[in-house]
Parts: C-alpha cells; structure tokens; sequence
C-alpha cells in the first residue's frame, strides 16, 4: 500500500520544513502543487525529495487540490497545508490497512487543532475533518472545499492531532471574503457560504455584516447539519459583541433542548449571562444560570465528534466557575475549581 502526502502551497517557505518535518516518517513521496509562490517555497520542498509541479491559481480551492491529487499514483493520500503540523500519533499507514480490512475503502477523518485568539486569550479549536482519501475521492467547493465520496463511511482516526496555526494573526479573511462573496452571488441561499462568510466577518470585526448573515443562514439551515451548533453558537457570541441581549435570550430558550449535548453551547450561555449582567445589573436573575451553564459544561466533558473549543467542557469551564466562586466570596469552591482547571490544562498538554 503506498501513501503519498499531497499540499498546495503559495508563500509557504516559512511553515514547509514543520509539516514535512512531522509528516515525511508516514508516508512514502510529498506531492506538492505551488499555485505561484514568489518565495523559496520550492527550494525548501526539494530539500524533502518532494515532487513539485506547478500550476495557475485559479480562486478555486477545490480546484487545486483536484489537480495535486491527480498528480499522485497512490492508493491512499494525505491532504494537509503547509500551515499544519503532526503533533501526535505514528504509523499511519499501519491504521490505514487495520482500516481497509474492515472496510475496503473510506474516508478518514483527522483531529485538526487550530489556535486561535479571542479577547486577548490564546484557544484552540478542534475538528475532525476527511483528510485521508481513497483515489476514488475529490473535492468540490471554491472555498472552504469538502471532500466527495459518494457511498463511503467516514472513520475517524483516534490518536492522531494535526495543529494548524494558520489563521492565528494572519489576514486569510481579506483572501476568503471575496470569494465567497462571489460564491453567494451564484449561490445566495447556500446556508454553509452564509455561514463561513459570516464568519469571516467576525474575524475581522464586522459583527453587525456578520449578524446578518448568521440570522439568513439559521433561516434555512437544518437543524441535522453538521455547521448547526456551530451556527447557534456563532450567533450567541455575536449578540454579545453587539449588546443584542434580548435576541440572544431568544436563540438561548429556543435552542437549548436541542444542543443539551453540546458543551459549546452551555459554555456560550455562561459568557452570555455574565455579559449580559455586567451590561444591566437588572438582569441580575440571570446570575444562578452562569454556574449551572459551567457545571453543565463539565457534565458533559469535552467534545470529541464535531468541531468544538477545546476546554469548553474541561479546564476552561473550570477556570469561569473557579473566577465565579472567587468572586462570589465562596473561596473554597474556588481552590477546588482552580485545581481542576490546572490538571485539565496539564492533562491536554501531555496528550499532543
């Protein structure tokens, strides 16, 4: 069985030797597709043996990586970006074939953990996303591309991480605005453009454009898609950063039966009454709901399906319950909280 790692990359001098670093052990060649790089992207892909080819970028994503996995002879590839990085797990091929033989052919799923920044605090975002294809797969989609597999199962691949930082700092949002901006342009009641474009926006702090098209997405968004909770979330936090609190209690009351699973949405209510509260005193009825929304939180422990913030269900919940108690007087439960919160942290450390 041959598996090949298959990237497009532009500009990736900077990030190339950490991924192939961490992948070049797991797979037999590096394919790599440079869509008109004016760096020494390409030097530091022969340094590894890569197969370098070069082609147009054509503002289309899924576009490119058809190309890149054209390019490949294997039986199994390995899509990854040059800002992303193995952080644990080894022998992936060997989980490739434990997983051919119960299933013939897939598609696997990676965790993906991207770092991020929100009010000034380092977090992380985890995913689980198909990036171990089977020649029979490709992708479609201009931006924000998804894998097609007509009648495979989807596995998930336990034990193995890839961090990705390459949204932390940079101005990717004044890349993928516009794209998807033309994309809603042919496709206007595309609940996932909607979704990814407002979030795009509140990258940048657009939070009323972001509002709008959170609101037009949950018009016509089911509630079995997997960007759902994503969405509810996404709008909570966003009636925060603009004070729309009554719209907020609304989606919260209205939602909650149905993302009672969801440790995001729990921790999402707590920021929320908190806000709310520090906003409008009044409100101060709201108050008992910050803890049980935490407590709730680790009920549930993190989560390990969809895409969620990690700690939300673990040492994050920790640390607002922990500050919680400090300043309601109540210091005991506050050293017990600040002890968990310190070996949930170190718990997450030693698994990558």
């Amino acid at each position: 069985m041959k598996l090949d790692l298959v990237m497009i990359v532009k500009d990736a001098a900077s990030t190339l030797p950490r991924c192939l670093e961490s992948f070049r052990t797991e797979v037999d060649d590096i394919i790599i597709v440079d869509t008109g790089s004016s760096d020494d992207t390409q030097t530091v892909a022969k340094r590894y043996d890569s197969k370098i080819y070069q082609i147009p970028w054509e503002n289309n994503f899924a576009k490119a990586r058809n190309a890149a996995l054209q390019k490949s002879d294997a039986d199994w590839r390995l899509v990854i970006d040059s800002d992303e990085y193995l952080t644990a797990g080894n022998n992936l091929k060997k989980a490739i074939l434990e997983q051919q033989a119960l299933h013939a052919s897939f598609v696997g799923r990676l965790r993906i953990r991207s770092k991020f920044q929100t009010n000034g605090n380092i977090q992380y975002e985890n995913s689980y996303v198909s990036r171990i294809l089977p020649r029979e797969a490709f992708y479609e989609g201009a931006i924000h591309e998804q894998v097609v597999h007509p009648g495979l199962p989807t596995i998930q691949f336990d034990g193995f991480v890839v961090d990705h930082d390459g949204y932390f700092g940079s101005h990717k949002s004044e890349r993928n605005i516009p794209i998807l901006m033309d994309l809603l342009e042919s496709e206007p009641n595309s609940f996932y453009h909607l979704f990814q474009l407002a979030r795009e926006h509140r990258n940048v702090k657009q939070f009323e454009s972001a509002h709008q098209l959170l609101t037009k997405a949950l018009q016509i968004c089911p509630a079995t898609s997997s960007i759902f909770p994503m969405l509810i979330v996404d709008l909570i936090y966003n009636c925060i950063e603009l004070k729309y609190f009554e719209q907020g209690l609304y989606t919260i009351e209205r939602y909650e039966s149905q993302l009672a699973w969801y440790p995001d949405f729990h921790f999402a209510c707590g920021i929320f009454y908190m806000k709310w509260i520090l906003y409008d005193p009044s409100k101060f009825l709201y108050f008992p709901r910050i803890e049980t929304a935490y407590l709730r939180c680790l009920s549930l422990g993190d989560e390990n399906i969809t895409t969620s913030v990690e700690g939300t269900g673990s040492y994050l919940a920790a640390h607002n319950l922990a500050s919680l108690y400090e300043a309601s007087g109540n210091l005991e439960k506050a050293k017990i909280y600040q002890h968990l919160e310190t070996k949930w942290r170190k718990d997450h450390r030693i698994s990558f």
